[in-house]
């Protein structure tokens, strides 16, 4: 698909409100960022694999020139390699392991077997959002290789994203625009193929800031725009995450006193039953971006999943139970008098409208009913507010 160009949108901004002439500012950045990566080399090359596109790049400054490269990571990641300086130099691998990258040497005991000794590994994290998990069994692989003293960077185009906290005390995370400044400081400004790497990186900045920056705007506003850019997964991701570390940084101040914890979740909602707390998800589900909140009490009565969801341009409370035999109607019964149900509609919630569903109740699978709102009309910050208050609201209806 050709990549057309975008005009920047002109209007009399002299009879606008302030916020109307910001967002079109906003827009006319984005646009001009967008007609940038557009006529980028280095943009248009990476389109077919964003990920491996810039593990390869990293690879080929390395194979340019290795002393540059090592003098680079030491700059990034305050590591010591260039003054190792093993005998044998170092060796840059891809997918060895399944790492994106890993730097490696050889050493020779005074005894025994010459050994491959890790130095380095590195995860790429540009169109995606860095998870927990997957670093964890990162480290985990390591330890199982017997490897000490290794050096684990994360490379992350995102500035905010779940569980960063926890992830920072085995990863040094750069971000991308660190990475620009620092290449551009080793490796000079005269290669062509490096200035348009650095441009490209910077677009691609530019873009995230632009992205997350538009609070007063839909979740997911404009996202098809960008899928002639092939932006639009990056930019649905990079916004609900963003949203998700929002919601939890507030939500944790309204748990800790009711004697819940607030976790972020990247496994499904089966692993979250016998385990009391808050849970928050963001994913993309069929095309869709997706927020859950799940919210499971422990409850001696039931085993319900209590569901506040976010998908698209609507919004939903729905209660996932495995106790009624894969019986919807059983199910619907049991619940529908609750007000977390009842009293879920449009009257309640002044940016909200109703659904054009005239089903009594909405399912997915058999365990799972739910009724939903549409969101057309809600911003970003509007629909962290309408969430806050609806966990909250229902938390302090629960007996403790």
């Amino acid at each position: 698909m050709a990549l057309t160009t975008l005009e920047s949108v002109s209007i009399d901004t002299d009879s606008l409100s302030l916020k109307a002439v910001f967002e079109i500012n906003i827009l006319n950045k984005m646009i001009q960022t967008l007609n940038s990566l557009k006529n980028n080399p280095m943009f248009c090359l990476s389109l077919a694999s964003k990920e491996l596109f810039h593990s390869n790049f990293l690879e080929w400054l390395f194979n340019i020139d290795a002393n540059k490269f090592i003098a680079l990571i030491d700059d990034i990641a305050d590591t010591q390699l260039a003054h190792k300086n093993p005998a044998g130099g170092y060796v840059l691998y891809r997918e060895k392991n399944n790492f994106d990258i890993c730097i490696t040497h050889k050493e020779k005991p005074a005894k025994g077997k010459e050994k491959e000794v890790y130095d380095i590994v590195l995860e790429n994290k540009v169109k995606s959002i860095p998870y927990k998990k997957q670093l964890d069994e990162y480290v985990s692989k390591i330890k199982g290789l017997k490897q000490e003293n290794v050096k684990f960077i994360l490379l992350s185009l995102a500035n905010n994203f779940p569980q960063k906290e926890e992830i920072s005390e085995q990863w040094e995370i750069v971000n991308y625009k660190l990475l620009k400044e620092k290449i551009q400081s080793h490796y000079g400004r005269t290669n062509k193929y490096i200035n348009d790497y650095c441009d490209f990186i910077d677009y691609l900045h530019k873009f995230q800031e632009s992205a997350l920056g538009n609070v007063d705007s839909h979740l997911f506003a404009q996202s098809n725009d960008y899928k002639p850019y092939r932006l639009h997964d990056m930019y649905i991701k990079m916004r609900c995450s963003n949203f998700v570390v929002e919601l939890y940084e507030r939500l944790k101040c309204i748990a800790t006193p009711e004697g819940l914890e607030v976790y972020f979740l990247e496994n499904g909602y089966e692993s979250i039953r016998g385990k009391k707390g808050i849970y928050l998800q963001s994913t993309i589900n069929k095309g869709q971006g997706t927020i859950n909140v799940f919210l499971y009490l422990d409850d001696a009565n039931n085993d319900y999943i209590y569901e506040f969801v976010i998908q698209a341009n609507t919004y939903r409370h729905g209660i996932n139970s495995e106790q009624y035999n894969n019986d919807l109607n059983a199910l619907w019964t049991a619940v529908k008098e609750l007000s977390f149900i009842k009293d879920f509609n449009c009257s309640n919630y002044g940016n909200l409208s109703q659904s054009n569903s005239k089903l009594e109740y909405n399912h997915y699978g058999q365990v799972y009913v739910y009724k939903y709102l549409k969101t057309d009309n809600t911003t970003f910050n509007s629909l962290l507010d309408v969430v806050c208050t609806d966990v909250t609201n229902f938390i302090k209806t629960q007996p403790q």
